[in-house]
């Protein structure tokens, strides 16, 4: 396995599983991805990648996919602007720096862009820069 100057081989740092019945000139080498992580209810450190915590069992995976941005705040700065034809701020909150300036430019799309936004918000199904849904009010 190659080096690089002054680092430690990369089988230090990660484990390695070998295929057995597999003819040793054939074996393939598998790197296993180790995460770390948390439970945000009773704040036990995790390995790997389990559904459920092990300590408290709270559902792990249900979350992956929640943002946490606030939907409150969104929804608020997707209307209460507009008021003042000032639309797109709560693009700027998501992330979505691109079609928040695209917003201010159009004033939100003559405002349709902005009321389309404000169902996708109020209604839970608007997503931010990192496609993650914006559940949490």
């Amino acid at each position: 396995m190659p080096r690089v100057w002054g680092c430690p081989p990369i089988s230090q740092y990660s484990p390695r599983v070998e295929v057995k019945g597999v003819d040793k000139s054939q074996s393939v080498i598998y790197q296993l991805e180790r995460r770390t992580m948390f439970c945000s209810r009773c704040g036990k450190e995790i390995t790997g990648s389990p559904a459920f915590c092990p300590s408290c069992g709270t559902n792990l995976v249900e979350n992956a996919n929640i943002s946490p941005k606030s939907r409150l705040v969104t929804t608020l700065l997707c209307i209460l602007p507009a008021w003042l034809w000032v639309n797109g701020v709560h693009r700027f909150y998501l992330g979505k720096i691109g079609t928040g300036i695209l917003m201010l430019l159009t004033l939100g799309g003559l405002g349709i862009w902005t009321i389309i936004d404000f169902v996708f918000a109020v209604s839970g199904n608007m997503k931010d820069k990192d496609g993650k849904l914006i559940r949490n009010w």
